[in-house]
């Protein structure tokens, strides 16, 4: 089976999906790397062309200029890039292929083998999704179920046959013209509404984002409160050996910016430095507001009972505050 792995990204994220990328090709070998786009310069797809084969890769890239303007013919502005949505665009540009692709955000370190993902159990259905650490009271404002976990769009597999015979793309856009942007997340949040019986969970070592880092499981449910997607068992498995990691948010500090107190700063770095990408990307200013620097104290110096409900109480005045939920 061919291991397809897709990207999404613009001419500001170019460096950092090609960290991602190279992070992937260091662990996984016979790889196929597709990057969509809204148009790219030939400079940045030359760039990541060469990375990829440089590690012995296929790279393949769509530009989905025509198919993103789309959206805006439904009547939906988005909220930070149409991009955003270009991965539910993939069975259109991998025409003819019925294999399972993973999808990855550029803001994605790889540190293992992933072709576990490939023979993963989707039980008949089209994707598959890790939870993420969203508050209940979040639920509330998409008009979500509070019976079932939360999941993260970051990294998504996708059964290409299965998501072309379920319509996933034509009902997602039939949603999203539906939602006008109802909540922070309109992708994630239209997966996590209106997909929800076809998508199976992920562990969340295929997703780990930067959250887990802070919390021990009974922090997790305290936040979550919802179902969480995962066992304590699974949980402290991830923590062991994670494969995936998320650098969602601004909790911790991202890595690429000099201020970041991620415990992995360092390995991306490495991975920047393997990527060529230029030292100044990496050791940007900003980026670590002073509440993410109130959270990283108390982390560090709270015990972790104490931090969990801190934190917890937190999520709920900032869901008060933004939605009134």
């Amino acid at each position: 089976m061919k291991k397809i792995f897709v990207y999404a990204t613009d001419e500001n994220f170019v460096y950092y999906t090609a960290v991602s990328i190279v992070s992937l090709l260091r662990h996984n070998s016979g790889v196929t790397v597709v990057v969509l786009s809204d148009g790219l310069s030939s400079s940045s797809k030359l760039f990541l062309a060469s990375r990829v084969s440089s590690y012995g890769g296929e790279f393949l890239y769509f530009d989905v200029s025509k198919q993103i303007r789309t959206l805006s013919n439904l009547g939906y502005n988005g909220y930070t890039s149409f991009l955003t949505y270009a991965r539910i665009f993939i069975g259109d540009c991998l025409v003819g292929c019925n294999d399972r692709v993973l999808y990855l955000d550029g803001d994605t370190l790889v540190d293992g083998d992933l072709s576990s993902l490939f023979d993963f159990d989707l039980r008949g259905k089209p994707l598959a999704f890790a939870p993420d650490c969203m508050p209940s009271a979040y639920r509330s404002v998409i008009s979500m179920s509070l019976n079932r976990p939360y999941f993260n769009a970051g990294v998504m597999l996708v059964d290409l046959a299965r998501f072309r015979s379920s319509r996933v793309k034509s009902r997602f856009l039939r949603y999203l013209s539906m939602s006008r942007g109802v909540g922070v997340f309109p992708d994630q949040d239209i997966f996590n509404r209106f997909f929800f019986d076809e998508i199976v969970v992920l562990p969340p070592q295929y997703n780990f984002i930067t959250h887990w880092f802070l919390f021990d499981f009974p922090g997790i449910k305290r936040i979550v409160k919802s179902p969480v997607g995962f066992t304590e068992v699974d949980f402290l498995s991830a923590r062991r050996k994670p494969l995936i990691f998320h650098f969602l948010g601004n909790t911790l500090g991202r890595p690429w910016f000099s201020s970041s107190r991620h415990p992995l700063a360092s390995l991306y770095r490495y991975n920047a430095r393997l990527a060529g990408v230029p030292p100044s990307v990496v050791n940007r200013k900003g980026g670590f507001s002073f509440v993410y620097r109130l959270q990283y104290f108390l982390w560090r110096f709270l015990p972790q009972s104490v931090f969990n409900v801190f934190c917890s109480w937190l999520y709920r005045v900032h869901i008060f505050l933004r939605y009134r939920a």
